[in-house]
């Protein structure tokens, strides 16, 4: 290369550095100055500043960028000219001063001169390729400072314009900025054209980029007022509250540049809504009128009544209407009135709501209250049973209901549901009545011979009522279960009731006792208080006689009547007791013949204990403390103690009964209880053994007593030997039960079998639960069956012995005592016998006929073996002993003693035959109360009452006929005799039984044979006799 271009790349190369230091520069000026510029109108400022700022920023920008062209034109001339670039060279090579620029200058004259410039050239070239290292150096350095200075100017310039956004927009569109264009108009924010005078207004501005805008107001007839608003940066928007305005608004906003266009604000005097009517449309089911409702108060209506309202407005309306929660009802409007109708379907508070063409009503009526009075569905109720009830499967129940409802009642209907097969619900329903008005009560039977039910199964029963009104509402009564208890239940059911029954009537015996000795007290005082004879105590007593009742005897007397009454009606419940007894038993399967008589009896034992007498004795004791008579009073007491005696013997007597007759049935119970328990342990054992088909007959047989099988479980399932085992544990109970009151009423027979059949049952009931072997079970329990029936045969036998013993100790006894009267008879007749050893001798036969009489009323307690006519020998054995000690006491009758003394002998002979003769039939008897036989003997005596009846009717004379035939006349004397005989039978079974309904027949028999006797065979004569016959059977 030569020199010249050697210099010339160099030049080049400075060239480019400071041009590029140039446009550096110039791009730190151009950024710097437009940073600035941002900084300065940013925020809005711009609209404060001078219009002419942006400008005057394009200015500067422009200014600067021609000082940095210039000064880069100036470096480019001065600094890159070719002699400087050659004297540069010069230093930095060592060269001459001048030896370059000097070639540079000869390189083209002439050979020398290109000669010495390529010598120049050559040692240049050695050198290296950069001819002036050092400024090439420095002119890079200078352009990397100044570019990095631009590269920060850029920077600071990219970091001021998103956040002075409005400043270099300005910057770039000055025109704009100058105009006020630069940003959206300013405009007002949903403001209202038409607000009601002297209310206040809430103006907003949409300002989006400033800081603050100024608001330009003006009110009708004043001038304009400025005030500041400033902008929310958030939301580009400035509020304010005017007001209270009198008159029309107008409104500007302006930013500094541009303004909004006129905002007028009408003002209007307030609308409001009034003259409003209601009236309320009633459901047609009421039956009532429409009538017009009071405003401003709660409107009180039945559910679906029609309101029907009406109003008018100050202004034309374009919306009207009635708003609660979120319900509405809109009115029709018609200018400035508006009607409408609506049903309320709930309580609430309505409010209005209206609107005109140009605004919002706010002058508005009151809210309409309204209170729904909802239609009350109906009540209906099961008055009768109160509870749940056991029944059996035939029985017919009578159900008593009521019904009512607030309006009418449409139906009443019986609904009766069951379960069905496989889970199924089998429900029928009854109509029992329509169209029944606002109540409703009746009686509705339930036959369950119809329903089929089987043992274990519940009839569920409930009374539905429907009224009248739209929505037919129903009522529904509480569910009675009418569930037919298993035969465990029932024998269960049937020893439950057996003990109350007892218990019962030994509580009415004890309260009988204790009235019956208040009341003998009672007769034995002084009934009336003296009084005085003078004129004022005359006076002062009203004229009452002296032996007038005291008022306070007289409330006592009231009061022992009314205690009577009392226990004279649980009497009457006992009666229902003992008959309830009965049916249980008779469901139970467990009421034999023999027993099923001593219930009958006992029956009616209770009945005849409250004699006409007894109810006669109180109503004179009333009367007589009403008339407030001492004499009668008194005789009424004495009267009252003596029934009340009778009456107290008759319950306990009946008390004796039942107590032996409920044992007798609890055993019956409990022996057939587990003789079914071991014919299914046997079934079960035999399906175990054989097979399903080998067990049929052993199921069928026990079916009747099978209990109901449980939900989800099957027949011979592995739940059949818990519930085996279950019914045992059940039956072990129920008979140590039965063991100890047995052991408590000493009744030792029984006890002691009901103890080994508790044994068996307990055995039996570990081989199932602990082995599941249901042969050992069925062994086990089928002697505990036996035991029970062991139980029930000793204990029979035990009291038949207790009464042969004391029978036989009796009979020994009388006809001791009847050696030792006639002993003393002979003594009495000799006259040397001390009378006072005679008398201690006498008093001692004495004591001991009271003694043996005591234990034998004690004993016919407990029977009716011990028949009346024993019971009266020993009566009058016991009066003839009495009136021989009186004679032997007595020194003036000591002739009469002897007389007496063989009396009272013979009196005791008799009735030790009496007794001897009840003896023997003890000895036949197969119970031991004697029931049985004491209904057999009365069987006896209706067969010989029939017979007779019909003797004599054939007795009857012809019409037309004269007199009887001497023939007829003796035959009616012998049907007399017969009629007596039968009397006497009837008296003895009245001792028996301890009644007054047998007495009554034995007093008919003898007026029946007195009319025979006398000839009087008539139709009357004959309808007693058929009376009489009724009144046997």
């Amino acid at each position: 290369m030569t020199i010249v271009e050697l210099v010339e790349r160099e030049r080049r190369r400075l060239r480019w550095l400071e041009l590029a230091a140039g446009v550096a520069l110039g791009a730190t000026v151009v950024c710097g100055l437009a940073a600035a510029g941002v900084l300065l109108l940013g925020n809005a400022r711009w609209l404060a500043l001078p219009r002419a700022t942006p400008l005057l920023v394009w200015v500067l920008l422009v200014g600067g960028s021609a000082l940095v062209v210039g000064r880069t034109r100036r470096r480019l001339r001065s600094g890159t000219s070719r002699s400087q670039v050659a004297a540069a060279i010069e230093r930095e090579r060592a060269l001459r001063a001048g030896a370059l620029r000097g070639a540079l200058e000869v390189a083209e004259s002439g050979a020398f001169g290109r000669r010495a410039a390529a010598a120049m050239a050559e040692s240049l070239h050695a050198g290296g390729d950069a001819l002036a290292p050092v400024l090439h150096r420095r002119a890079r350095r200078r352009a990397l400072r100044i570019a990095a200075v631009a590269a920060i100017t850029a920077v600071l310039l990219g970091v001021v314009a998103p956040l002075r956004s409005d400043g270099l927009m300005a910057i770039l569109r000055p025109v704009s900025a100058w105009r006020g264009t630069l940003l959206r108009p300013l405009a007002f924010v949903r403001l209202p054209a038409v607000v009601m005078r002297n209310d206040s207004v809430r103006v907003t501005i949409a300002a989006p980029g400033r800081a603050a805008v100024e608001l330009q107001e003006r009110a009708t007839g004043e001038g304009w007022a400025r005030r500041a608003l400033a902008v929310s940066p958030a939301t580009g928007t400035a509020s304010v509250t005017l007001g209270p305005l009198r008159g029309d608004l107008s409104l500007v906003v302006t930013d500094g540049r541009a303004h909004s266009d006129t905002a007028v604000v009408r003002v209007t005097d307030r609308p409001f809504v009034g003259a409003i009517t209601m009236r309320a449309l009633y459901p047609s089911y009421l039956d009532r009128p429409p009538e017009t409702l009071p405003v401003g108060e709660a409107a009180v209506i039945p559910r679906g009544t029609v309101l029907e309202v009406a109003g008018r407005a100050s202004t034309p309306l374009a919306a009207v209407g009635l708003v609660r929660e979120r319900d509405s009802v809109a009115l029709r409007a018609d200018d400035r009135s508006f009607a409408g109708r609506f049903t309320p379907s709930a309580s609430g508070s309505w409010q209005w709501f209206a609107s005109g063409a140009d605004a919002v009503v706010q002058d508005l009526p009151a809210p309409v209250d309204v209170t729904i009075v909802p239609d009350s569905a109906p009540q209906v109720d099961i008055l009768a049973p109160r509870s749940d009830t056991l029944v059996a499967a035939t029985d017919q129940v009578v159900l008593q209901g009521a019904a009512s409802d607030d309006h009418g009642l449409a139906v009443i209907e019986l609904h009766a549901w069951r379960a069905g097969p496989g889970g199924t619900r089998l429900e029928t329903a009854q109509r029992l009545g329509a169209n029944l008005g606002p109540a409703w009560g009746g009686n509705a039977v339930v036959d369950l011979a119809t329903r089929h039910l089987n043992a274990g199964d519940a009839l569920h029963v409930r009374l539905v009522a429907i009224d009248n009104s739209p929505w037919a509402q129903r009522g529904e009564s509480r569910e009675l279960l009418l569930e037919v208890p298993s035969l465990e239940e029932r024998r269960e059911m049937a020893r439950d009731a057996a003990d109350s029954a007892v218990h019962a009537v030994q509580r009415a015996a004890t309260a009988e006792q204790s009235l019956q000795q208040r009341t003998s007290e009672m007769a034995r005082e002084r009934m009336n208080r003296p009084v005085e004879s003078t004129p004022n105590a005359n006076a002062a007593a009203g004229g009452r006689q002296p032996n007038a009742l005291s008022y306070e005897a007289a409330e006592k007397a009231k009061g022992l009547a009314r205690e009577q009454q009392g226990l004279a009606d649980r009497v009457k419940q006992l009666q229902q007791a003992a008959a309830q007894l009965q049916h249980q038993l008779e469901q139970a399967g467990a009421l034999d013949s023999s027993l099923a008589r001593q219930l009958r009896d006992a029956q009616q034992m209770l009945q005849q204990a409250l004699s006409p007498d007894l109810l006669a004795a109180m109503k004179q004791l009333q009367d007589a403390a009403q008339k407030l008579s001492a004499d009668q009073a008194e005789q009424s007491l004495a009267n009252l103690a003596e029934m009340q005696k009778r009456l107290r013997e008759q319950l306990e007597k009946s008390a004796q009964m039942l107590q032996r007759a409920a044992f007798e049935g609890s055993m019956q119970t409990l022996h057939d209880e587990a003789r079914d328990i071991a014919k299914r342990e046997q079934a079960m054992a035999d399906a175990a053994t054989h097979g399903p088909q080998s067990a049929d007959s052993g199921r069928r047989s026990a079916d009747s007593s099978r209990q109901p099988t449980p939900p989800g479980a099957q027949p011979g399932t592995r739940d059949l030997p818990r519930e085996l085992a279950d019914r045992s544990d059940r039956l072990a109970n129920a008979i140590r039960q039965l063991q100890q009151r047995l052991a408590d009423q000493n009744a030792q027979a029984g006890a002691s079998n009901s103890d080994v059949a508790h044994t068996f049952a307990k055995a039996s009931e570990q081989s199932m639960r602990q082995r599941a072997d249901a042969a050992s079970a069925a062994a086990e329990m089928q002697r505990a069956a036996q035991a029970m029936q062991q139980a029930r045969d000793a204990q029979v036998a035990e009291w038949k012995h207790e009464l042969t013993s004391e029978l036989d100790r009796a009979i020994q006894e009388l006809l001791q005592m009847s050696r030792q009267e006639s002993k003393l008879q002979r003594q009495a007749r000799q006259a040397r016998t001390d009378p006072a050893q005679l008398r201690g001798d006498q008093s001692a036969v004495q004591q001991g006929v009271d003694q043996t009489q005591q234990q034998l009323q004690a004993q016919a307690r407990k029977t009716t073996l011990l028949s009346g006519g024993a019971q009266r020998a020993m009566s009058d054995a016991a009066q003839k002993v009495a009136q021989a000690t009186r004679a032997s006491g007595d020194p003036r009758n000591a002739a009469r003693a002897p007389s007496a003394m063989g009396d009272a002998a013979g009196a005791l002979d008799q009735a030790a035959a009496a007794l001897a003769r009840d003896r023997q039939r003890v000895n036949m008897a197969r119970s031991a109360s004697g029931f049985a036989e004491m209904l057999q003997q009365l069987q006896e005596a209706a067969k010989k009452q029939g017979s007779i009846n019909a003797q004599a009717q054939g007795l009857l004379p012809m019409p037309g006929a004269g007199a009887m035939s001497p023939a007829a006349q003796a035959t009616a004397r012998l049907l007399a005799r017969e009629e007596r005989a039968l009397a006497q039978q009837l008296d003895d079974l009245s001792d028996a039984s301890g009644g007054d309904r047998t007495v009554q027949l034995s007093r008919e028999a003898r007026a029946v044979a007195q009319a025979l006797e006398g000839g009087r065979v008539d139709a009357a004569t004959v309808a007693r006799q058929e009376q009489l016959l009724r009144h046997m059977l």
